[in-house]
């Protein structure tokens, strides 16, 4: 009987992981890391409040001038591209996506970690430096992030890419709603500068996780040169071409919210729990409308839904229009309700008129060069997004809107409210319906025959049961720092003052 669970143990401790690969283990495990790995997302939900706050309280800055750093700090982001390639084509180590994500999450978590150290008195500069630092260390972990829910998708149905995105999607919206609650809870009883500390364990758990992430050994590496030349030749195809453009047009398109902003914090005098609620309702609302486009819509044509969805999405936009001119009061809605409605409707409709644009993406993905070609359509959205920051910006300098000065903010809703729709006007761009197979080429077929001849020769990361045990102790970790949260606040007399609906 001894040798008989002797032999058992040792079976346990040689555990073949080459069955993992065979039984679909392996997408299973780099599936659940990625939804680890898009749980950092939470870092720049629970620091984005406080960053407002920062700017406009500490620095006094206008809404223009915030506008044009917000757009700033989000510049890294745009080397998503540039980050892809050097994961799919430099390995460290032997590792394209292991290592790259260990870099990421520690550059996110040192940038973090060091705000958290500041204190009031150091300039906007080197603040606005950290933060474009920890937004170049949380592009890195998306590319990897991603790219691994994009391997797990290859050669997948419509279906089961679409759960997959699915899943992802789920964790990072969950992340979303509780980070945003925390992070106005927070605000009414600690330091700005201490929720920055508190944020940087998220990537300090993801940096522990990155050591859990499975490989095979690729075989064959395309060089930069030869990468770049297969992204060319791919980008260049109308099934990649025009849904990219049609992303960028969709993405340019100005929104007030910023000078909204500035108008419920210094006219309706709204307090950071009630931004709180906002995002967490915001993430609820993704939430289904992710999971009614997989119900009901995800037959439909892809044109056809995004077209009326757009005039919802524009529809609901103007309702902004109410709060401002107070007619909510008149009608007897709070302005609290009122608000909280309108932009969870928007977020709702918002999600089921782009999630469909996230599976197309994941099926436009070439195998061999994931993270470039979905890091190319995602940089495409956010150069787009950067161009709508700077044309808010200048269209809340136009207009006018200043801290205390929001006459020319109901003009510049309707100018968003209309510019929603410009979109529609280039929709013929889009596919009538989801790709339904993966694209390849002549370069697929020679990764695939460089994995066959490397098939022996797995990278060895543990058995399966630590990764399980692993996850189990960040869920554990995180319930009890809550709770411990819950009771600070519960003890905290300015909770009990200031937590009123």
């Amino acid at each position: 009987m001894k040798d008989e669970q002797h032999n058992a143990f040792q079976g346990l401790l040689t555990f073949d992981e080459s069955l993992l690969y065979s039984s679909g283990h392996f997408s299973s495990r780099n599936e659940l890391i990625s939804c680890i790995v898009a749980m950092l997302h939470g870092v720049e939900v629970l620091t984005y409040l406080p960053t407002l706050y920062l700017y406009k309280d500490d620095f006094k800055i206008s809404p223009a001038l915030l506008t044009f750093i917000l757009g700033l700090i989000r510049l890294p982001l745009n080397s998503k591209l540039l980050l892809a390639f050097m994961s799919d084509s430099v390995p460290i180590f032997g590792s394209r996506r292991k290592s790259y994500l260990a870099i990421g999450s520690f550059i996110c978590f040192s940038s973090m970690f060091v705000l958290g150290l500041l204190n009031e008195s150091y300039s906007i500069v080197l603040t606005t430096l950290l933060f474009a630092l920890c937004s170049l260390g949380s592009a890195l972990c998306s590319v990897i992030g991603e790219a691994l829910v994009i391997e797990c998708a290859y050669k997948q149905s419509t279906d089961q890419v679409t759960k997959t995105i699915s899943t992802f999607y789920t964790f990072r919206k969950l992340t979303f709603a509780a980070m945003s609650y925390l992070s106005s809870v927070l605000m009414m009883i600690i330091k700005k500068r201490e929720i920055f500390m508190i944020s940087s364990s998220l990537p300090f758990c993801v940096f522990f996780t990155s050591f859990f992430i499975q490989e095979k050994p690729f075989g064959y590496y395309l060089t930069i040169k030869e990468q770049y030349n297969r992204l060319v030749s791919f980008a260049s195809k109308p099934e990649i071409k025009n849904p990219s453009i049609f992303l960028f047009i969709s993405m340019i398109v100005p929104s007030a919210g910023t000078a909204m902003f500035y108008f419920m914090t210094e006219r309706l005098h709204f307090q950071p729990e009630i931004f709180g609620r906002f995002s967490a309702f915001q993430a609820i609302a993704s939430l289904f409308g992710i999971y009614c486009y997989l119900l009901f819509f995800r037959n439909i044509s892809i044109r056809r839904l995004f077209v009326w969805t757009t005039y919802l999405v524009a529809a609901f936009c103007s309702l902004s229009i109410v709060l401002v001119k107070r007619w909510n009061v008149v009608l007897g809605i709070p302005d609290k309700a009122f608000a909280i409605t309108d932009t969870s409707l928007i977020q709702f409709i918002g999600e089921m008129n782009s999630f469909p644009i996230y599976v197309m993406a994941t099926r436009l993905c070439p195998r061999g060069i994931e993270s470039s070609m979905y890091s190319f359509l995602w940089t495409v959205q956010f150069l787009g997004m950067d161009i709508s920051t700077y044309i808010s910006s200048g269209l809340t300098h136009l207009f006018g809107i200043q801290s205390h000065n929001f006459k020319g903010l109901v003009p510049m809703i309707v100018v968003c409210a209309a510019a929603q729709l410009i979109p529609n006007f280039f929709v013929s761009l889009l596919p009538k319906e989801l790709p339904t197979v993966q694209m390849d080429d002549d370069v697929t077929a020679t990764i695939d025959e460089a994995e066959e001849e490397g098939q022996g020769n797995e990278i060895q990361a543990g058995s399966e049961i630590y990764v399980y045990k692993f996850c189990i102790l960040v869920v554990n970790f995180y319930k009890n720092l809550v709770q411990e949260w819950i009771y600070t606040m519960l003890e905290s007399q300015h909770w009990n003052n200031n937590f009123t609906i």
